[in-house]
């Protein structure tokens, strides 16, 4: 049953783009299992982004869209071809 309910085993539905943000700062299992998740999706046909962000822990990553020079806000205006 877990390892049904992984992430991982989860296929997405569309092909709509996506983007992973995680901490630098993680543990280095969280950063494993972004990683992992990464892997099997961009094989799939999909868009993904994925930004490892150092320097910024893992509560202040909803504030990094709002900083124009971030990563995370180049990537979303990437997205929305903006």
């Amino acid at each position: 049953m877990a390892v049904r309910n992984k992430a991982v085993a989860f296929i997405p539905a569309n092909k709509r783009p996506l983007l992973f943000f995680v901490s630098a700062e993680e543990t280095g299992e969280f950063r494993a299992q972004n990683i992992q998740l990464y892997n099997k999706w961009k094989d799939k046909n999909l868009l993904i982004t994925f930004l490892q962000l150092p320097g910024i822990r893992h509560f202040s990553i909803p504030e990094t869209p709002t900083n124009r020079s971030s990563s995370v806000h180049i990537a979303l205006r990437e997205l929305m071809d903006i």
